[in-house]
């Protein structure tokens, strides 16, 4: 490591927080600003202790900076270590893409006299100001003569991401981020730059410290190759797709080569490549292999039911397929800049195309705050995407219009000097056949429709989706109409309606992938928005995967979905349900962590034999809920198997029979298991709902209210305030933890140690179904999901 010091100036700067979060962050951390001015820093010694420990004198008001290596870097994960020292508060940062102007990112743990951490991301301005990013009070304590470990991972350009993570001593390694953040502005450091570490000690510091820095690295990440799925779920850091360019499937001989620099009239040879997937397909045979070389393809693919093919990139060379054209002949009309357009696209609201929204009160896709959700025209002005209006009235920066009767275009935002995209193509690719692999590509800025469902769609058998990126498509992400799909490694995010749908999807599974900010259109919840969506599918697995930032339901099974797996996933931070079983039979919900989803975390809904074990609940809604309501065969055939005989044995459409154990439910709401009967008919412990050997750990001020609701033949629901009284009434949670006020997990979703002290006398063995999806031995005992 190689040492270097600077003197800039640090003023208020260094305490870059704004808003209501600022006072009570500053509060609950033992943290405020400094009155007065803040002198400049003096400079500070150094001594290299050993080929990985760097000792730095730092008085208060001083900082200092070391280097990771004289390479400058792009894509890289920067790691450091320190320990904490016994002055306060202590700066200290992993920082990369450093420019010579002093602008910089950096991931910032803030740590005073309390130890509480204040995590950050930040940007450094010319002159040495700082943007944040990003921010957040973390739980682990970081105290005296404790290692720290502060990583920041940045990739890309146009957004920048930017992802933050600590870990205090002896914590479990995870692979985990803490923070992500993106960086869409002009500001941005889209350029290489150097990498290291900063640190900087408060002027309200009681004395001099000596900062020990017991590792610095900075790994480059353009070229990494993806890490093998382990046999076990994956945790959370290795979900989604491989970076675009740093797949290595190896070419197999015979295979027809696709170039941007290639002919359709050449041979597909290595040294005559075709120059469109579509051109390839046609010569290719059954069962052969295209391999796409580096580049941007502009295309819409058809895979036909007589050829089952690999579609795969070239060894880490990054392949996108976009559906995007240039804008041009854009002139300045008053504030606006409109130009000449002649694409037409397809508006139907509906999976029927031509037909128009529902009537049905409650049952309509488009939201009508949200009237331009179906139309899937997009548009991006210097790379940054600009929001569709329904009128010339209503254009203004960020935003376009498009007169179809007219064909003109409006932007509300100068394009001058800006590139200017729009979306021309509705699907990237349509798989008709059997037995189809695509792996190792992209696919961006589809203007799918909503009949489109997908701008990957299959409506062939055993289709194989693995290592793809699927971005910023108009309606529909990824969309299985066949059985035995196999999703892996895929990263579906921006998807304007849904990430991934299905129907007829029996034996499909996902596994290790990632959903994120699903249904950014804003089309109503119901009937079909969200992460992931399947109707009249069985045998369905979804298995380490992240969905989050989703408007609607994480994961909603409906219409008739028998034997469903949901282990090992984080869902979080959706608007509605995380997971969301509806007329639907047989489930094991086990393993996962559901946080902070704007609805009940786990809704059962007309949904049967449904084993909920072992998962964490955590946020400020309900967090287990079983639902029975007036549906059933003879009067919803609308939500029927067509395939199956009906009625159906297999679907009662009702709940029961349903077991909630080893479950942490923490919540701030009114009450955290409910189980209501709207029809009267009868009672939880008479449908066969069992729980025991949960943690309740109601986050409420004061007197809790209802912890428990529980279903009562011919009568409303009764009500339990506390734990005791709800064993004592109902004979349910005969073993289980209550904790009225203390939390029960920390923010990295581990159980704290007052909880795992308490597994041996709550939790109960592990039933071998369950032990099985897990990984986990029969008989074993935990409380909460496995981090």
């Amino acid at each position: 490591m190689t040492p270097v010091h600077f003197r800039t100036p640090l003023s208020r700067r260094s305490l870059p927080w704004s808003g209501a979060f600022v006072a009570s962050a500053l509060a609950v951390a033992g943290l405020a600003p400094v009155a007065g001015a803040v002198a400049a820093p003096q400079a500070v010694s150094a001594s290299v202790v050993s080929a990985t420990t760097t000792d730095v004198t730092l008085a208060p008001g001083t900082e200092t900076q070391q280097t990771a290596g004289t390479t400058s870097l792009t894509d890289v994960l920067v790691h450091t270590q320190f320990t904490v020292p016994d002055a306060y508060p202590i700066y200290y940062s992993a920082q990369a893409r450093r420019q010579a102007d002093g602008r910089a990112y950096r991931a910032r743990v803030v740590i005073p006299a309390t130890g509480r951490q204040l995590l950050q991301i930040l940007r450094v301005e010319p002159g040495g100001a700082v943007t944040t990013l990003k921010e957040s009070l973390l739980t682990a304590p970081a105290l005296v003569g404790t290692s720290v470990d502060v990583d920041l991972s940045i990739s890309g350009s146009n957004p920048v991401t930017l992802q933050a993570r600590t870990r205090v001593g002896s914590a479990p390694v995870t692979d985990a981020w803490q923070l992500t953040a993106t960086d869409t502005t002009a500001q941005q450091i889209s350029g290489a730059g150097t990498s290291g570490m900063h640190a900087y000690l408060s002027r309200g510091a009681a004395k001099s410290v000596v900062l020990r820095t017991t590792a610095l690295s900075a790994t480059d990440t353009t070229r990494t190759t993806p890490t093998p799925p382990p046999p076990t779920p994956a945790p959370v850091g290795s979900s989604g797709s491989a970076p675009v360019g740093t797949t290595t499937y190896a070419a197999p001989a015979g295979a027809v080569y696709v170039s941007t620099s290639g002919s359709d009239a050449g041979s597909g040879s290595l040294s005559a490549p075709k120059r469109t997937v579509t051109a390839a397909i046609a010569v290719a045979p059954s069962g052969g292999t295209i391999v796409v070389r580096g580049g941007t393809y502009y295309e819409s693919v058809t895979v036909p039911s007589n050829k089952s093919l690999t579609i795969q990139s070239f060894p880490s060379e990054a392949v996108w397929f976009d559906a995007t054209v240039p804008v041009s002949g854009l002139a300045k009309t008053g504030n606006v800049w409109a130009t000449s357009w002649r694409v037409h696209l397809d508006h139907s609201p509906t999976d029927t195309r031509g037909a128009p929204d529902y009537t049905t009160p409650g049952w309509q896709f488009v939201n009508p705050a949200y009237p331009m959700a179906p139309y899937p025209e997009q548009v991006w002005v210097g790379g940054v995407e600009q929001r569709q209006v329904k009128s010339l009235s209503l254009v203004g920066s960020g935003s376009f219009y498009l007169d179809e009767g007219a064909e003109r275009l409006y932007l509300g935002t100068d394009p001058t000097g800006k590139s200017v995209r729009s979306s021309v193509l509705g699907r990237a690719f349509s798989v008709q056949s059997a037995n189809t692999t695509i792996r190792g590509i992209g696919v961006r800025n589809y203007a799918t429709s909503v009949p489109d469902q997908g701008a990957v769609r299959t409506s062939g058998a055993n289709f194989v989706l693995e290592n793809v990126v699927v971005a910023d498509s108009s309606t529909g992400g990824v969309g299985v109409f066949a059985p035995g799909a196999r999703l892996r490694h895929i990263t579906v995010s921006g998807s304007g309606q849904q990430g991934i749908q299905g129907h007829f999807a029996d034996d499909i599974a996902i596994t290790d992938s990632r959903i994120t900010n699903s249904n950014d259109e804003r089309f109503n919840q119901i009937p079909a928005a969200g992460g992931i969506k399947l109707t009249s599918s069985r045998k369905v697995l979804l298995s380490g995967s992240v969905i989050t930032g989703g408007v609607g339901s994480a994961f909603w099974s409906d219409m008739a979905c028998y034997d469903l797996t949901v282990v090992g996933n984080t869902i979080a931070n959706n608007s509605w349900r995380g997971i969301f079983l509806e007329l639907s039979s047989k489930a094991v919900v086990a393993n996962n962590v559901l946080r902070d989803n704007g609805g009940e975390q786990l809704t059962s809904r007309q949904t049967d034999r449904v084993k909920v074990w072992n998962n964490t609940f955590v946020g400020s809604s309900k967090a287990v809920e079983f639902v029975r309501d007036s549906r059933n065969q003879s009067n919803t055939a609308y939500a029927r198997d067509t395939r199956r005989p009906f009625p159906d044995p297999e679907m009662p459409w009702s709940i029961g029979n349903s077991q909630v154990s080893n479950n942490i439910q923490q919540s701030s709401a009114s009450y955290l298991l409910s189980v209501e009967d709207y029809t009267h008919e009868k009672g939880a412990s008479q449908l066969g709902i069992v729980a025991n050997g949960n943690v309740y750990s109601q986050q409420r001020a004061g007197v809790p209210g209802w912890l428990v609701v529980w279903a009562r033949p011919g009568t409303d629901p009764a009500v339990y305030g506390t734990l005791a009284g709800f064993m004592t009434a109902t004979g349910q949670e005969r073993q289980s933890l209550s904790l009225i006020v203390p939390t029960a997990v920390g923010s990295d979703n581990v159980p704290l140690q007052s909880v795992l002290d308490k597994v041996g006398s709550v939790a109960q063995s592990l039933p071998s179904d369950v032990a099985s999806v897990t990984g986990r031995a029969t008989g074993a005992k935990y409380l909460g999901a496995w981090r």
